[in-house]
């Protein structure tokens, strides 16, 4: 028993040391949760960050940036260029940041940047139209969507999709399955546990993914260059196309590039 009190602590000790040094920030929202919220953020021009806590409770740094240096500015500054929409109740929150109106000025514009701490248990569904999503630490279903930027998924266990029409996509020690999507941008990650499926496609980039081994698979995969290790393989297999099953067939992989080499590795 003294292993997992030991980490738990540990844990907890180590989120309220990183929450309590961030100084970088315009300023910060607290909304109390329940242990497994639904979590959507929407910001229309700026990165958005999600770290998992021991806490139950959302705390938002807010971050608002002009030519990449960090403004100490109130919300309610902001609110004269930005509209904040929050909705929240114990199992959900919701919050909406958008400009109120476009500036002709766009040198001069002010980005609005979201760094979050959320339950571990927390299901988000993270949007920016313009800035980079990293998630890390959670343990259910993500959403993830950027229209131009990376995105990062770090130690999560769930099920994720993710879209960028501009970005790469990288993941590390993944357990769930996967469905990824990015219009220009290379797809990169591991996974530790395989639940269902691996879904991964992009127009013009690479993808290299590893899984487990010994792994029953039914394989879908094409692109310029595969350099997939077939074993006890039964179906169709050319230099830029396999579709059959390995170890007598189950999960699914499928993975697609228009342009550019696809690696899996076991």
């Amino acid at each position: 028993m003294r292993k997992p009190l030991l980490f738990t602590l540990t844990f907890a000790l180590i989120t309220l040391v990183c929450q309590a040094q961030k100084t970088d920030y315009s300023f910060k929202e607290t909304y109390p949760v329940s242990n497994a919220p639904k979590v959507s953020l929407y910001t229309s021009d700026g990165d958005v960050k999600v770290h998992a806590s021991s806490n139950n409770q959302v705390q938002i740094f807010y971050t608002a940036r002009r030519h990449n240096r960090t403004l100490k500015i109130s919300k309610a500054e902001l609110e004269k260029e930005f509209d904040f929409i929050v909705t929240h109740s114990q199992n959900n929150l919701e919050v909406k940041i958008k400009e109120k109106r476009r500036m002709k000025n766009y040198g001069n514009s002010i980005n609005i940047h979201l760094e979050v701490y959320v339950p571990t248990q927390t299901a988000c569904r993270l949007r920016s139209s313009d800035g980079n999503i990293m998630i890390k630490g959670l343990t259910n279903r993500q959403s993830l969507r950027t229209s131009d930027g990376d995105i990062k998924i770090m130690q999560v266990k769930g099920d994720i999709t993710a879209r960028t029409s501009d970005g790469n996509i990288t993941f590390e020690n993944v357990a769930g399955s996967i469905d990824l999507i990015t219009s220009d941008g290379s797809i990169h990650g591991n996974l530790t546990e395989l639940k269902n499926s691996i879904k991964a496609r992009t127009s013009d980039g690479n993808i290299r993914i590893a899984l487990p081994k010994q792994q029953g698979l039914d394989l879908d995969i094409r692109g310029e260059s595969l350099s997939i290790p077939l074993q006890n393989f039964s179906g169709k297999a050319t230099k830029k196309r396999i579709h059959g099953k390995m170890n007598g067939g189950g999960k699914l992989i499928q993975m697609r590039t228009s342009d550019g080499r696809i690696k899996l590795d076991m």
